[in-house]
Formats: C-alpha cells, sequence, structure tokens
C-alpha cells in the first residue's frame, strides 16, 4: 500500500479534459436522503445583524449516522459512510483533501487483481487519491503532513483504508483503497501497524467497485502497473496506442447532501456561508417577509435524491427601543405616565396590560392603546406590573415590566 508517486513514466494524455461530465448514469442507487428537522420562522426588526442557520443537521441520508461521502467515478456513483467516531482524524484529513479539491478529477491508479465475482471474499483492492487529471497531464497529489495511525477496525470487504508507505506506522497522506475482498488478516496490525479503515461503502455501491476491479490493468511503471483502464486492449498497449481521458478510470468525491439556497422575493437579505452554517443578514432598510429555501441533493442528478424545507423570515418586527420605568412609587391620588419607544415597519399597534390582563381606557386611564399610558387618581387597587405589546403585521414585541406601588 505504497503512497509514493513516482512520476518518471507517467504520459501526457493526448485529449481535452472533460471532467466527469459525460459519465455513464450512476449503476448504484443513493442512500435515502431525508429532511431531517426544519428550521423555524425567523422574526429580525430593521437593519439586524446576521442570522446563522446551521444546515448540518437539517438533512441526512436513511440508516446513516456518520459523514456520507459520493465519490462519482467513471462507473459510476458510491456512496460511503464515514466512521467519523471510530477514527475521527483520518475522516478529517479525508474531507481535508476533498475541500482541497484533491480528489476532483482523480485517478484510480491501481487494481490489484483477485476475484472479481460480485459478493466475493477473494479480490483484494482498487486505490486512488495519489494522482490528479490537470490540464491533460497527470501530476501528483499535493499532500499534507501524514496522520497518525487509527487502525480500530479490519479490513473487511467493502471498506474504504489509508494506504500508506511500507515499514512507516504513522505514514497515510491522501492515498485510500477500498477492499475488494475480506483483507482482514493480511492488513491487519501484524502488517504496519494495520490499516486504518475509516468508512463503508453504502447500498449497491460495491457493484461500482466490483465493476472497476474487473476492468483490465496495465504496468506503466510505478505508481501505475496496475492501472484499471476502460476500452484499453493488450493489443492497444503492445501497439503503444495513447491513453484517452475516457479510458482512465477517474473519480471526484464530494461530501454529500450537497446543500444549496433559494431566496423569494430577491433583493431584501444578503447570503453567505462558511462550510455547513448559513448567514443571512437583512439589506439595509428592508421589510417584509422572506421565504428561505434550503435544498439538499445526494448527486444523483435524479429528482428523489433532492429534498427542500422552508422557512420565513420575517424583516421589521418591532423593537422597543426605550422600556418603561422599571420600578415607580407613587401617592394615592397622583397621577402617573407610562412611555415607551419603540420602532418597526409599517404602523406600530400598541396594547398595555396590568398583571398580563389588557388594558381599557375607562375612568382613570387613558392611552391603553397608544405609547403613552396614564393613569390618574391611583389607588391602592392600580399597583401592579405593566407591560405593553407593540405590534405591527409582521410580528410583536413585549416591553419590560414596570413595577408600580401606590402608597
Amino acid at each position: 500500500m505504497y503512497n509514493t508517486v513516482c512520476m518518471r513514466k507517467i504520459f501526457t494524455i493526448m485529449a481535452v479534459l472533460g471532467g466527469l461530465a459525460g459519465l455513464p448514469a450512476a449503476r448504484a442507487a443513493a442512500p435515502e436522503l431525508l429532511v431531517l428537522t426544519h428550521p423555524g420562522n425567523v422574526s429580525v426588526t430593521v437593519n439586524s445583524g446576521n442570522i446563522v442557520v446551521d444546515l448540518a443537521p437539517v438533512f441526512g441520508f436513511n440508516g446513516t449516522t456518520g459523514t456520507v461521502v459520493q465519490m462519482s467515478t467513471s462507473m459510476g456513483n458510491i456512496y460511503l459512510e464515514m466512521y467519523d467516531q471510530v477514527t475521527p482524524h483520518t475522516v478529517a484529513n479525508f474531507l481535508r483533501y476533498i475541500q482541497d479539491g484533491a480528489y476532483t478529477n482523480g485517478l484510480i491508479h491501481r487494481s490489484d487483481p483477485g476475484s472479481v465475482t460480485p459478493g466475493s471474499n477473494t479480490g483484494f483492492v482498487i486505490q486512488g487519491g495519489a494522482i490528479l487529471i490537470n490540464n491533460g497531464n497527470l501530476v501528483s497529489v499535493v499532500t499534507h503532513d501524514a496522520i497518525a495511525n487509527e487502525y480500530n477496525l479490519p479490513n473487511v470487504r467493502g471498506t474504504i483504508a489509508m494506504a500508506k508507505q511500507g515499514g512507516n506506522v504513522d505514514s497515510a497522506t491522501s492515498q485510500w483503497f477500498i477492499n475488494t475482498g475480506n483483507n482482514s488478516t493480511t492488513l491487519d496490525q501484524a502488517n504496519n501497524g494495520g490499516f486504518t479503515v475509516f468508512g463503508h461503502v453504502l447500498g449497491d455501491g460495491m457493484d461500482v467497485v466490483d465493476a472497476i476491479a474487473a476492468l483490465p490493468k496495465f504496468n506503466f511503471g510505478a505508481p501505475i502497473d496496475q492501472l484499471p483502464l476502460i476500452d484499453y486492449t493488450q493489443e492497444d498497449y503492445d501497439s503503444n496506442t495513447s491513453l484517452k481521458i475516457s479510458n482512465l478510470v477517474l473519480f471526484s468525491a464530494g461530501q454529500v447532501p450537497y446543500l444549496g439556497v433559494s431566496i423569494n422575493p430577491p433583493g431584501k437579505v444578503d447570503l453567505s456561508a462558511s462550510g455547513a452554517k448559513l448567514f443571512i443578514k437583512p439589506k439595509a432598510n428592508a421589510t417584509g417577509l422572506v421565504t428561505i429555501t434550503l435544498v439538499g441533493t445526494d448527486g444523483s442528478g435524479l429528482e428523489a435524491g433532492r429534498k427542500t424545507t422552508s422557512f420565513v423570515m420575517s424583516i421589521g418586527v418591532p423593537k422597543i427601543t426605550t422600556q418603561p420605568k422599571a420600578k415607580v412609587t407613587v401617592k394615592k391620588n397622583a397621577n402617573l405616565t407610562l412611555t415607551v419607544v419603540a420602532s418597526g415597519a409599517a404602523t406600530l399597534k400598541y396594547q398595555w396590560l396590568k398583571n398580563g390582563k389588557v388594558l381599557k381606557n375607562a375612568k382613570g386611564i387613558t392611552g391603553a392603546t397608544t405609547k403613552k399610558l396614564t393613569l390618574t387618581q391611583m389607588q391602592k387597587a392600580a399597583a401592579g406590573k405593566y407591560t405593553v405589546q407593540v405590534s405591527n403585521t409582521l410580528g410583536k414585541a413585549t416591553s419590560s415590566a414596570a413595577v408600580v406601588t401606590v402608597k
């Protein structure tokens, strides 16, 4: 399980790089994508700051608990569930290379022979993560520092593990392999400290892995001395026929679900994102209702693999900028005025309450539905907690209490 790329015999691909856009349709089904949580509606004041929505818990795949990665290959899609809890550093390393783009237009450069009968346990591995296609050339993946070995689980068929250098336990960087057979004995702890298994293939994804393993393999010099090729024959090899992009088994990996967002109407908020965090900031002086739709897709391109959920942001709900005086003591038969100052979109409405009950204008009470409540000729029965609710079509705000004592 080497991870050193020798480029002395690596060749230039004489073709226009087309990426994976023209690949055949996936032959392995994606796990079922679900909406797990629905973000609640949000109410904000005019010119408020960022509202942060964590998208990570919104979507998930049925039957999975770990991070899911889609590996789109020339032979179809493979979905992998990561063992985040068992091998956290190895998973983080793998996802880092995805984020770097190191696994975009990558090459499956090794297919070690063995039985490729579907469902058998006598195969060995397919391997990638060492080489990229860049402007029609094969180039080495730029690696980060090697990571510590986290060997815990056996290398059984259908698991993905990290490759490393012989005789160096903690040497894994970017190269990974998928076990096409049961290699729990050959790749256990007695062999270089064991090879860290950090995930497994989901669903019928091993059909794609087996199809790659079944391809003819050719020796172009280490590290591509077991290179699987599509529509390339021994006769082509013997006659030095140039390779095309379409002959290579390419892959691109991404963490799924892929996330997106749409807003309606546009122009009222600004959106930005960092990782799975969505930042929503109302534009200056914007008011009104905005529907924000979150989109998750599994990468299959099928409608069944697209899920949405929406929430409403109300911009311009009332904001009380000046609260009524917190404690007031008045003498019997005295008068008192309680005042609030509020801002918000459209027309603001006011409703004063005493001890949580709605006040109405009556003898000794005026302004029950204005920003100024006036109490006259106060008696001891007028003592209590006074609050005011300020509302508009977008929402409401309640003031802090003014505790009134009558002596």
